[in-house]
């Protein structure tokens, strides 16, 4: 069947037609020109000595590097434990000595740096978050304690006081002020280590 130009259906019509199909099977079944799938193998790959020896290493610098951050962890807590509160401070103070913040005349980092280890002495000598704390909240509890006389309190007022506007006000100050200050901090600390002793003796 077709469509003319008018798009009208048309039949046309031929003689039969015939069609053979024949096999390309032989006779007993089996395909001669057809070959047969071959079989899978299996690829079997091998990890490089190399390699394998190389993620070992690399396993095993990780393993210690590890193993020295935690003991370096463990030991710096274990130093704090048996160090006194002096003592931590003096070690702390040592240490910002050596970062040569004078030398470079850079007195406002040295100030910060005097004001963070008297902070941390509080704390712990005073079991105060000091560190932490304002000011205002410092000298609140500071006022509450009892291991510290009204010199004392005055001493810490005067040194928490004048540090702040060079922490948080950007001023420069000099050397001899720094030094001053620095001085400040060793005379409070000496001063209420002796008083808290004295008093942990009457009490005991």
């Amino acid at each position: 069947t077709y469509t003319d130009q008018k798009e009208k259906l048309r039949e046309a019509k031929t003689g039969q037609i015939f069609i053979e199909i024949k096999t390309v099977l032989e006779e007993d079944g089996q395909g001669g020109d057809i070959r047969p799938l071959k079989s899978i193998k299996e690829t079997e790959w091998e990890l490089p000595l190399s390699w394998a020896l190389s993620g070992l290493a690399l396993l095993l610098l990780t393993c210690l590097v590890i193993a020295i951050i935690v003991y370096r962890q463990r030991r710096k807590q274990y130093l704090e434990q048996r160090l006194s509160s002096e003592d931590l401070a003096q070690r702390e103070l040592a240490h910002l000595e050596t970062t040569g913040l004078l030398e470079e005349q850079r007195y406002r980092e040295y100030v910060f740096g005097l004001s963070l280890i008297f902070r941390r002495y509080l704390e712990r000598k005073f079991q105060l978050p000091a560190a932490e704390q304002t000011t205002e909240d410092i000298l609140v509890s500071l006022r509450q304690h009892a291991l510290l006389d009204l010199p004392l309190k005055e001493m810490a007022r005067d040194f928490l006081e004048e540090t702040d506007p060079i922490k948080y006000r950007g001023i420069a100050p000099e050397r001899e002020e720094t030094e001053n200050w620095r001085n400040q901090m060793l005379s409070f600390i000496k001063k209420a280590t002796y008083a808290a002793s004295e008093i942990e003796k009457e009490v005991a």
